[in-house]
């Protein structure tokens, strides 16, 4: 996606400093040289439940629809994520395989964050891992969420 529209770098700062907060104009800078653009076309999947994670996204502009197989083999919608959501974070933080499959809703546009990448901005960001911790927890009490763990 080398020659997206500039909207779209802005948009993504303004994603990222509402998710980050005040993050040093060079952590920042780094952060964003780190990640790769991708375009996703509605119906294709992002991710699928209990694969290994190796990434974590950012959603620039678009909608994904995140949904969960339970035991009994049925699909259950869990959420939508809406531009400026990230996605993928839990399998990274925990090692654990995908949690839920993700696809796109609609035409998207996504940032992705390789692993590595990931473990060294954690490393190197209290900032990044405050932010990513309250997001995971303010999910985790979330009434859809949580009426949908153990079924």
């Amino acid at each position: 996606m080398s020659d997206r529209p500039a909207y779209l770098d802005a948009l993504l700062r303004k994603h990222l400093h509402d998710f980050l907060g005040d993050l040093e104009p060079t952590a920042m800078a780094r952060l964003i040289e780190q990640l790769t653009w991708l375009e996703l076309p509605g119906g294709q999947p992002l991710m699928t439940q209990g694969e290994v994670g190796d990434a974590m996204y950012v959603l620039v502009s678009g909608r994904m629809r995140v949904t969960i197989t339970g035991e009994d083999g049925e699909e259950r919608a869990v959420r939508e994520l809406t531009r400026g959501q990230v996605v993928g974070e839990m399998s990274l933080l925990t090692d654990d395989p995908r949690s839920a499959s993700v696809v796109a809703a609609r035409d998207s546009v996504l940032v992705r964050l390789g692993k590595s990448e990931f473990n060294q901005l954690l490393a190197t960001s209290a900032a990044v891992s405050i932010a990513l911790t309250r997001q995971i927890v303010r999910r985790l009490q979330s009434p859809r969420y949580a009426g949908r763990r153990g079924r």
